[in-house]
Parts: C-alpha cells; sequence; structure tokens
C-alpha cells in the first residue's frame, strides 16, 4: 500500500477520497491522516479491511457506505479517538457503535455490554444479518440504524430505549415482528416504512411522538394496537388515531376489508393516511371532517 491509492489533500492530513480502483481489497490509511472525508471510500466494492492509524481523529458521514465487502474496520490500539472490536468500528469508550460492516457474514450479533448508543446508519445495509441483540444500557437508535437490513427477521430491543430515529428499521423487509421497549418517547419518522413483512405492532403507553411515514409501504401490517393508557394516541380496530380520535393517523396497508366507516369523532384525515391501501373499495367520509 502507498499513498497512491488516495487522493490527500495537499499537506496530507484529510483523505478525501480512496482512488485504488475495484482490484484493490484492502486500504491501509497514511499515518498523516487526521480526518477521513465524507464518502471518502463510497461504494469502494471490492474493499474486504481498511486499516485506521493512530492519527485520525474524524472520520465523515457515510465514509465507508456501499463498501459491501468489507468484513473489518481495524483501528491503531494507540488512536485516541476511535476503536475496533472484532472488525467492528466504535468510539474510544465503546460507548457508541459506529459502523458494522456490510460485508459482516455472521447471521446473529450481540452488541457488547457498555454501549449506550447504536449510532447513525451503524447496520445500514448488512444483509446477512438475521437477529441481533441489544443490551439493557443502549438508550438511542440513530437514524437509519438498520436500514435495509433484508434478513433481519427479529430484534431484541430493552426497556431503556426511549428514542427510535428517522428511518431506523426502514427496508427491513423480512422483520416479522418487533415488541417496542416499554420507555420509548419516540418512533421517528419512517422508523418501520418498508417493513413488508411486519404484521402488527404495539405501541406502549409511553410514546408521545410518531413520526410521519413511520409504517408506509408495510404491505402486511394489519393491526397498530396502542396502550390503553397512552396520552396522545388510539387505535380503534386497528387503525392508529391521536388520542381524541379527531386526527385518523394511519389506516394499516395490510388490512383486507373493503369498506372503511370513518368515525363520527373525526374531523382530520392525516398526511398519507390510507396511501396504498390497496383493498378499498369505499370509504364513507361523514360532514365532520373538515381536512383532509
Amino acid at each position: 500500500m502507498n499513498d497512491e491509492l488516495f487522493k490527500l489533500s495537499e499537506d496530507g492530513t484529510v483523505l478525501i477520497e480512496f482512488i485504488g480502483g475495484d482490484d484493490v481489497t484492502e486500504a491501509i490509511i497514511p499515518e498523516s491522516v487526521t480526518e477521513i472525508r465524507r464518502k471518502a471510500f463510497y461504494w469502494c466494492r471490492s474493499l474486504t479491511s481498511i486499516k485506521i492509524p493512530e492519527s485520525v481523529i474524524k472520520i465523515g458521514y457515510r465514509a465507508f457506505y456501499h463498501c459491501r465487502s468489507l468484513t473489518s474496520i481495524n483501528v491503531d490500539a494507540n488512536n485516541p479517538y476511535f476503536a475496533s472490536i472484532d472488525g467492528i468500528l466504535f468510539n474510544k469508550k465503546k460507548t457508541i457503535l459506529g459502523i458494522y460492516p456490510q460485508g459482516n457474514q455472521q447471521p446473529s450479533y450481540e452488541i457488547p455490554k457498555g454501549v449506550t448508543e447504536i449510532g447513525m446508519e451503524a447496520f445500514a445495509g448488512c444483509s446477512s444479518l438475521k437477529s441481533i441483540n441489544i443490551p439493557e444500557g443502549v438508550t438511542g437508535i440513530g437514524d437509519g440504524a438498520f436500514y435495509g437490513c433484508k434478513s433481519l427477521t427479529s430484534i431484541s430491543i430493552l426497556d431503556n430505549v426511549t428514542e427510535i430515529g428517522k428511518d431506523a428499521f426502514a427496508s427491513c423487509s423480512s422483520l416479522k415482528s418487533i415488541t417496542l421497549p416499554e420507555n420509548v418517547k419516540e418512533i421517528g419518522e419512517g422508523a418501520f416504512a418498508g417493513c413488508s413483512s411486519l404484521k402488527s405492532i404495539d405501541i406502549p403507553d409511553s410514546v408521545k411522538k410518531i413520526g410521519e411515514r413511520a409504517f408506509n409501504d408495510c404491505y402486511s401490517l394489519t393491526s397498530i394496537n396502542v396502550d390503553a393508557n397512552n396520552l396522545y394516541f388510539a387505535s380503534i380496530d386497528g387503525v392508529l388515531f391521536n388520542k381524541k380520535k379527531t386526527i385518523l393517523i394511519k389506516y394499516p396497508k395490510g388490512k383486507q376489508q373493503t369498506l372503511y366507516n370513518i368515525p363520527d369523532s373525526v374531523t382530520e384525515i392525516g398526511q398519507l393516511a390510507f396511501y396504498g391501501c390497496e383493498s378499498l373499495t369505499s370509504i364513507s367520509i361523514l360532514d365532520n371532517v373538515t381536512e383532509i
């Protein structure tokens, strides 16, 4: 390996782009580099391993995105900002799981104890993962954390998680069931969008916010069930409403009935509320509804 495989800044401190080509399988980042820029290794399909020196203090957004053959990201033990365990990238304290390489072929993974946060897009595109265990200490699941994990069928989330980020489980097309923790307060925009195998979801009483598109394109979803003690949301026959039942938020796409009568209490039909509901042939909307 030599510097000719990298496009660097004039002083050699910023790795702008990997230009080694598709025949290169290993990248050893030069010792002079302190920053790996955004998308520096974007779509490097043949890379299987990357070695990060102790000099690196910053790694940009999606630096290793779509590196589908990448099995290990190894960090020099003396690096003061980052660390690796079995080729998986963490912050130095190992409290944030940063990147799980897409090329890792393990069918299951148990996140180490001590981790409190699953970083943005940490597992995105990891198509071999079928199951994952999240330890008690984790309180946040970042935006797109499991986006496109198409083989993921089950996931265990313990009660300390309070927030599920935007697109966190989007396009997890094999995910059949998920139990939301009792303390989760926010379900991010598009959090479960494209989970085409998901049949039902139970929303605990702790949830205060559900983002737009949270359950879009869930073709098998027949019911969204809300705990009766929830102060912000409610459900009737698996259909999601605000607590007062004045806003119809989401009619599950997988419901097979052809006729639906909107309840008398509803005054507003929310954005994308019936999007893609192909089984419906007629809907009865009463005079109370003032906004669609």
